[in-house]
């Protein structure tokens, strides 16, 4: 599979004649911009969530706390990445280093290219199979545009979904094509030179066949960034000039016709890399890495009985990554390559059972069988091999969760999955300073184990108003592939030291709904997270634990007019347990205050959005100092016809704030975010 830019430019311009072939069917009903937003909360109470039970069932009721953002907030708050709606949401917070976004839920960002997080795709895993990466920046590959909805099940997901579902599981549910009904064309411009085309193709048929397509095209050229720590290298005076663009292409379509149902997906993003990771060279023009990401899914639904309902999914993914870089180690420096290559497939096969009384059942299985999971690290010229990784592994999974309803107030949920892994890898690595003796070394490894992953949630709905949760649930993550060992010559480094990580919490989660329009909730939480994957020196290892506690509370409100109001305050206290110290990158306060309402008289919406992060501990020991975005929006529907316009200034009072740094930044210890900046979008339909 090639992406040459040729490629990418001949798949925009086909889905562009595709969706123009498509104008005869030009929509002729009014998309319902406002119809969630105007909900009463009464309403709201009967919403329905999928990704908690792996089912639909109320989201009142599920064993879990579940938020949810839908196309009209994306669209009113005018939100550009997964990355933008996760960090909107309560107790979320996202940090960039201007390679990768990294999710932090409820103070624990370890800044690990999210592998604590499992992102899914209409229930798809979108986790990559050799770090176990998941993206929320611009290679997800999905376009906003496309979502219909974001669900986020804070804490463990284990007891359903395995590996990766530590922190959390996100769950983007895309849109369908009878909801686009047409063809739509969007244009992005922006600061920076920054620009993006979108087309979007969108159909239900006479047969009941729903078709959607889209494809995209992200080009911009990012800030000019100034890095204190390289200044006082005398390099550059610190300054990236030029080093920060970025490239990003997707192409997704959706077919479902009765129970089946294809998805396939393609993303590719090239990023500048202006902070010289590693100990690579400062200000290098070369610095850049490229990630690409496919993903194909093919599922069929079926009524066995009024009583018994039975899925079954395959699926395939490919992930490639890339990236280059001077180390300064040579004279000449030669350019040095990683090099990921990861293939696997899977399956799923559910059956959800309600013919017992008073239980509702999911019971499954689930395989995944990695059939390339391959590193390389290489320098160009001269040629020559440094480190090498070639394997494969597999996992198998049951579950069951049972949905008990004890009485008219008071339901009991059980969970319970059982996981088993394999990881087959075989290291080499050389070094050229030994020569005469032996430069490169060799070594096998096997890593496998099992896991068992409970939930238990009791609910209690004492009135129609009000449902108490109390939550329990135990998470894993096995080593990825990239963990389970390291060889450096002349001697072996510990291989396979490394177990698998368990996260174990406690939650109490109160909802109350004051009148039909008023809400208010709130969630206490303890986390224990034990034996946490690091890596001190050349190997990773099982370093610490890790502890977390606090509360998030929260406050929704719908007027009568189409105003809707959401805010939350987040208390959290994540140490290392074994020291007591306040982990990096950890803020004790957040809060996110977000507002929309109609303009009286007028086809536009403001929506405006308020988002505080308390300070941060960096890994030097200093302070990322705390910081307030205010972002504004100003969108229409249907202006003209069939125009859509959307204005948005993010970051309004231009806030000089930055991030934790990673330790491979060093010696950065804080990286600059920007500053203002806007966007205007213009969208026309067929």
């Amino acid at each position: 599979m090639t992406f040459q830019h040729s490629v990418w430019h001949r798949n925009l311009a086909a889905a562009i004649v595709i969706a123009l072939g498509w104008s005869s069917a030009q929509a002729n009903h009014k998309e319902a911009f406002d119809e969630l937003l105007n909900m009463d909360l009464e309403t709201l109470m009967g919403i329905r969530v999928v990704t908690a039970s792996k089912t639909e069932e109320l989201a009142t009721t599920a064993p879990a706390q579940v938020t949810v953002v839908t196309a009209a907030d994306i669209r009113a708050f005018g939100y550009r990445t997964l990355g933008d709606i996760l960090r909107s949401m309560p107790g979320l917070q996202v940090s960039y280093d201007h390679s990768y976004a990294y999710l932090g839920v409820r103070g624990i960002n370890r800044k690990d290219y999210n592998s604590r997080i499992l992102v899914l795709i209409d229930g798809v895993r979108t986790n990559e199979n050799m770090y176990d990466s998941s993206f929320i920046d611009r290679t997800f590959p999905v376009d906003v545009e496309a979502i219909d909805r974001v669900e986020f099940v804070a804490g463990p997901g284990s007891s359903l979904y395995g590996n990766n579902a530590l922190l959390g599981v996100v769950n983007v549910m895309t849109r369908r094509g009878a909801k686009a009904d047409g063809v739509r064309l969007v244009g992005d411009a922006g600061e920076r030179s920054t620009w993006r085309g979108f087309a979007e193709a969108g159909r239900q048929l006479d047969n009941g066949a729903d078709l959607y397509l889209t494809a995209s095209r992200y080009l911009s050229d990012g800030a000019n960034l100034h890095f204190p720590g390289q200044a006082g290298l005398n390099r550059n005076e610190g300054w990236a000039r030029d080093l920060d663009g970025e490239v990003a292409r997707k192409v997704f379509g959706r077919f479902s016709l009765g129970g089946f149902s294809f998805m396939g997906t393609v993303s590719q993003r090239d990023k500048d890399v202006p902070t010289a990771p590693y100990g690579t060279v400062f200000g290098d023009p070369a610095a850049h890495l490229r990630d690409r990401l496919a993903l194909l899914s093919a599922s069929y639904e079926t009524e066995v009985t009024p009583d018994l309902r039975g899925a079954v999914r395959v699926g395939y993914g490919a992930y490639d990554f890339r990236n280059d870089y001077h180390y300064d180690s040579a004279t000449p420096d030669p350019l040095n390559h990683d090099i990921v290559d990861g293939r696997w497939w899977n399956g799923e096969i559910t059956v959800t059972y309600t013919g017992l009384s008073g239980h509702r059942i999911v019971a499954g299985m689930e395989v995944q069988n990695n059939t390339r999971q391959n590193y390389r690290n290489h320098d160009v010229m001269p040629a020559y091999d440094w480190l090498a990784q070639t394997g494969h592994g597999s996992r198998q999974a049951f579950f069951v969760d049972d949905a008990i309803s004890l009485n008219s107030e008071w339901r009991l949920d059980l969970g319970l999955r059982i996981d088993r892994y394999h990881t087959a890898t075989n290291l080499s690595a050389c070094d050229p300073s030994l020569a005469p003796g032996p430069q490169c070394l060799g070594l096998a490894v096997s890593d496998r184990g099992m896991s068992r992953n409970p939930r238990a949630a009791l609910i209690y709905t004492p009135r129609p108003d009000t449902v108490l949760k109390l939550l329990y649930a135990r998470a894993f993550r096995a080593p990825s592939p990239t963990e389970v060992g390291y060889v450096e010559p002349p001697t072996i480094a510990t291989v396979g030291r490394a177990e698998p990580e368990l996260l174990y919490t406690r939650e109490l989660v109160v909802e109350h709904y004051l009148d039909r329009h008023f809400k208010v909730w709130a969630n206490l939480f303890k986390y224990d997270f034990q034996g946490v994957i690091d890596i001190p020196g050349d190997t990773f290892v099982n370093l610490n634990d890790i502890r977390s506690r606090g509360a998030v509370l929260g406050v929704e409100h719908h007027s009568h007019s189409g105003g809707r109001l959401r805010a939350s305050y987040t208390y959290a206290s994540a140490i290392a347990r074994d020291t007591g110290e306040r982990l990096d990158d950890a803020p004790r306060q957040m809060a996110n205050l977000a507002y929309t309402h109609p303009l009286p008289g007028m086809p536009w919406r403001i929506g405006a959005e308020t988002l505080f992060v308390g300070e941060r501990r960096t890994l030097a020991d200093d302070r990322a100092r705390a910081y307030t975005l205010v972002n504004l929006t100003l969108s229409s529907e249907r202006l003209w016809n069939n125009v859509d316009i959307s204005a948005s200034i993010y970051n309004l009072l231009d806030q000089h704030y930055e991030d934790p740094a990673r330790g491979a930044h060093s010696p950065i210890d804080r990286i600059p975010q920007d500053g203002r900046t806007f966007r205007l979008q213009v969208g026309v339909r067929f």
